[in-house]
Parts: C-alpha cells; sequence; structure tokens
C-alpha cells in the first residue's frame, strides 16, 4: 500500500514539475467560434489603431519563473491554441520586469466601425494584408474624426 502512495505522489509531483507554463483562461467579452488550433493572430506589444474588443485574459502560470516565457515563440506555444479557441485575432502580452511574458488580453478587432481600417472581411488589415499596406492616418483625418465627434 505505502508503494502505491508513494508512486502516487511521485507521479503528481513530475507532472507538477513538467508544467511549464500553462494558461488559466477566463472569458472577458463577447463569445465567439472558434479559429481552428493554428489559426493566425498578431501579437501585438504597441499601440491599436483598430476598434477592438477584449473577449478573455490569459493568466500564465508556471512551477518556477524560469518556467514561464521570455520571448514571443514560447509566448505564442503557450496561448495561441488557446486564442484561436476563443476565436481571438490577437493577443497583448503582459511582460514582467524579468522579461517573463506572464498576462495575454485576447481581442478581437470590430473594422466595421472603422472609417481607415479598410478590411473588407472579419480581421484587422494587418491580419489581412502585409503592414505595409496598413496606412495609419494622416494628421488632416484626425483632425477630421475629432470634429466629428466633437461636432
Amino acid at each position: 500500500m505505502r508503494s502505491w502512495l508513494r508512486a502516487a505522489f511521485l507521479l503528481f509531483g513530475i507532472s507538477v514539475l513538467g508544467c511549464g507554463g500553462q494558461g488559466e483562461v477566463r472569458k472577458t467579452g463577447g463569445t465567439y467560434a472558434g479559429r481552428g488550433p493554428d489559426c493566425e493572430y498578431r501579437v501585438i506589444r504597441n499601440r491599436i489603431v483598430e476598434p477592438y474588443e477584449e473577449i478573455g485574459v490569459i493568466d500564465i502560470d508556471a512551477f518556477a519563473a524560469q518556467q514561464l516565457p521570455n520571448d514571443e515563440e514560447r509566448f505564442r506555444k503557450v496561448v495561441g491554441p488557446k486564442v484561436c479557441a476563443m476565436g481571438g485575432d490577437a493577443v497583448i502580452p503582459a511582460i514582467n520586469i524579468y522579461g517573463r511574458w506572464v498576462h495575454g488580453t485576447v481581442v478581437r478587432f470590430h473594422p466595421a466601425q472603422c472609417d481607415r481600417c479598410g478590411a473588407e472581411v472579419h480581421g484587422s488589415p494587418a491580419i489581412d494584408k502585409p503592414p505595409s499596406a496598413f496606412k495609419p492616418p494622416s494628421v488632416d483625418e484626425v483632425i477630421d474624426d475629432i470634429k466629428r465627434e466633437e461636432g
């Protein structure tokens, strides 16, 4: 009996140690159909121009800090299936002071609400077209948008 109990604790310990960078997912917005396990999505580390909705968050848990992702490739391996399953178009990472990627905010774009996004189909211009094809708004366009909102 004791050998069975030791084996159970050993297996539990190994499973905990092997869990490097698993994520806890919480839904925070609308519900959308999944996009397949290997869908295309963006990892956004700068300002978002397109209108979007936050649809969920992923908190990355690890047994040790060294198991947390420390680059985009490892981050994508942890969060990718979850982003796709939620129907997300992009994920915004949070990186701690040690350079570990510890959190992701999953977003879905709404190009129909954006005059200057230019996406004909679901997704953002950066997903549907190469990044060089997306033209940021000019100063005059921004001023016109502000005047329209004010008045």
